[in-house]
Formats: C-alpha cells, sequence, structure tokens
C-alpha cells in the first residue's frame, strides 16, 4: 500500500521532526513517537518551488531509522544549484522512473 502526505519543510528531516512534535504535543513519548514516525515512511520527496516559479523534486530520501535528536536517512536523489546527484540506488530508481535501463 502506498501511503502520500503533503507536508512543508525543508527536507524529510525537517518535516518529520515537525510531525514528531505534533505526535508528542499529543502526549507521546518522544522515543517511541520518534520510532513510529520512522516506520510510518519509506521515502520522503521533497518538492520545492524555485525561484523561476517551477516546481522541482529536489530530494528523494531513503528513511533508515532514527537518532537521539533526528532521522537517519539515505539521500538516493538530489537537485542542488542546477544539477542532478545520485547514488547507484538513485540513479536505479531515475532510469526506472524514465523507463531505460540499467547499464551496468
Amino acid at each position: 500500500m502506498v501511503r502520500v502526505v503533503a507536508m512543508t519543510g525543508e527536507g524529510a528531516n525537517v518535516s518529520m521532526t515537525r510531525l514528531a512534535t505534533l505526535a508528542r504535543a499529543a502526549g507521546g513519548a518522544d522515543a517511541a513517537v520518534r520510532e513510529l514516525v520512522a516506520q510510518a515512511f519509506e521515502i520522503v520527496v521533497h518538492v520545492s518551488r524555485t525561484s523561476d516559479g517551477s516546481i522541482r523534486v529536489m530530494s528523494i530520501e531513503e528513511v533508515i531509522g532514527f537518532a537521539d535528536n533526528s532521522f537517519d536517512t539515505h539521500v538516493l536523489f538530489q537537485y542542488q544549484n542546477g544539477s542532478v546527484h545520485a547514488d547507484r540506488d538513485g540513479a536505479a530508481v531515475l532510469r526506472r522512473a524514465r523507463g531505460t535501463r540499467d547499464p551496468g
């Protein structure tokens, strides 16, 4: 089952921290809330409006787990300063999205 949640924030860590803060405000324990938030998401897609008004995917991050004060993520794809950066896993994600094959 695919679940999509739209949130505002400057990336995966900020958005998931905001969600954990809301849960703690409802009476949840800090460590338990962080664990639940980390388990609720596998992938976070950060979308932002650029200075020219277009909307662009800025990063795609895999949620690995959580630490004391933050969430552990692995960046699969990142758009930064006009160029795309992707690790091997992220490049494979991009190829599947484009319908092309893995060269290796």
